[in-house]
């Protein structure tokens, strides 16, 4: 029997939002009951998250959350990082949005309930590591942020494509930055100095970020990777397509079509069906534009947009001029995809740009990690997944995005180590550790 004070251990102490947790406690009574809380206080809109479970303790007084599954609370698997995954906002509207956008670094407070009392540790949780540099690039032909890790370049890079919702995305460029890649955050609608719209974007755009990559001294381009999600997934698939600068593809919740224009209309938030990217001045062939109006929301006015993408896909998927033809990318893919994807059927369309690159004798790898119950929020890091809708800045409408928490938070466990063992292989990555220095004077 355990005589000692109870005590919880939570590592890292410090650590990056990718890192697992291990989380251990001791020193309490054998079969005792004790329910562990964890709090977040995320800045901004996003406000308080909060989560909680029961625990008995084992014959020797002790636990370990990656061993143990909890006797009830909010999840009943045997797995520390749900304190993470399962938070829910304490507010039902705060903005859920921000928690994929911002960098700053949080705390995770633990708050331990035995019959000994209670006891309480925190940790801090970074999205970008301390030594990495960040660069704005406001410049005529590029606006990015560029992300540098720490040592001596050239660095083998990254371009990171953003979604629908316009901006820089910052956070997955800082976790390529923090495992020793350069990462460049490109934005191509939204910020200013580029269009407010993901409509009519010249591919020429990002030929001049490509031509700004190769002359960077600290920017390794010979083989260079990008990376997109969901509407940045199609576009990541289109630029490797047409664009041998681009030697790997990493293309979250991609589609295999070209899509048209997220475009305001008026103040009702309707959607003109213009094209998303042009070349030449001329449009890129795309095949149509799900409108809002295309489904009926839900009784809480959320909007489920999947069955729609997926009967007008049908018409075209095969043979219309919007398929991006896969088969001229000059290097391997990897696709990332949930099967309870709600915004589009990025599971189907990742499928068909397998079939159609091995159909067409495509020479390199194309791999498909295809999860079962994700929706469309797989991306790198462990993250709250308990909010599966998000208000859409551009469409101004809630849209459904799909998943169970569960679901989707194995989907981001597993997914990030594959991407940063296939950006690693084939961007011939270099990694340097400094050697140890012991702080002890002999």
């Amino acid at each position: 029997m355990s005589t000692s004070k109870p005590q919880i251990e939570v590592r890292p102490v410090d650590g990056l939002i990718d890192e697992p947790l291990d989380i251990r406690l001791s020193g309490l009574k054998p079969g005792e009951q004790v329910t562990i809380q964890a709090r977040v206080d995320f800045s901004g809109q996003a406000g308080t998250w909060s989560t909680s479970a029961v625990y008995e303790a084992d014959a020797q007084g002790s636990l370990d959350l990656n061993a143990q599954v909890p006797i009830s609370g909010a999840f009943d698997r045997a797995d520390a990082n749900a304190f993470i995954w399962s938070l829910r906002p304490d507010d039902p509207a705060a903005n859920a949005r921000s928690l994929a956008e911002g960098l700053a670094p949080y705390d995770l407070r633990f708050r331990v309930e035995t019959g000994g009392g209670v006891i309480e540790q925190s940790v801090v949780r970074r999205a970008v590591a301390e030594n990495v540099k960040v660069v704005e690039v406001r410049e005529p032909s590029i606006q990015a942020n560029l992300f540098l890790p720490d040592g001596f370049g050239p660095f083998p890079t990254v371009l990171v494509l953003g979604g629908s919702g316009g901006g820089f995305p910052d956070r997955p460029a800082a976790l390529f930055a923090s495992h020793g890649f350069a990462a460049v955050s490109l934005a191509y609608f939204g910020v200013e100095g580029l269009p407010p719209e993901l409509r009519r974007i010249p591919l020429e755009y990002f030929e001049s970020a490509l031509e700004w990559i190769g002359e960077h001294p600290l920017l390794n381009a010979e083989r260079l990777a990008v990376s997109g999600t969901s509407r940045g997934g199609e576009l990541a698939l289109l630029l490797a397509s047409r664009y041998r600068e681009i030697r790997s593809v990493v293309a979250y919740v991609p589609s295999s079509l070209v899509w048209g224009a997220i475009s305001r209309s008026g103040d009702d938030g309707s959607i003109d069906d213009f094209a998303a990217w042009t070349a030449g001045n001329r449009t890129v062939p795309y095949a149509g534009w799900v409108r809002n109006d295309a489904v009926a929301p839900d009784e809480h006015g959320v909007i489920r947009l999947e069955p729609a993408y997926l009967e007008y896909a049908s018409v075209t998927e095969r043979a219309g001029p919007a398929v991006i033809p896969v088969e001229r990318i000059e290097g391997p893919v990897l696709l990332i995809s949930g099967t309870h994807d709600a915004l589009w059927p990025s599971a189907h369309f990742g499928d068909l740009i397998v079939e159609r690159a091995q159909s067409n004798g495509f020479d390199f790898s194309v791999e498909h990690l295809k999860y079962d119950g994700a929706g469309h929020s797989i991306g790198a890091g462990y993250a709250p997944t308990t909010v599966n809708q998000g208000y859409h800045p551009i469409r101004k409408a809630t849209i459904d995005l799909g998943g169970t928490p569960e679901g989707l938070a194995r989907a981001r466990a597993d997914s990030w180590p594959h991407v940063l063992a296939f950006v690693a292989q084939h961007t011939a990555a270099q990694r340097f550790v400094a050697d140890e220095v012991s702080s002890t004077v002999p």
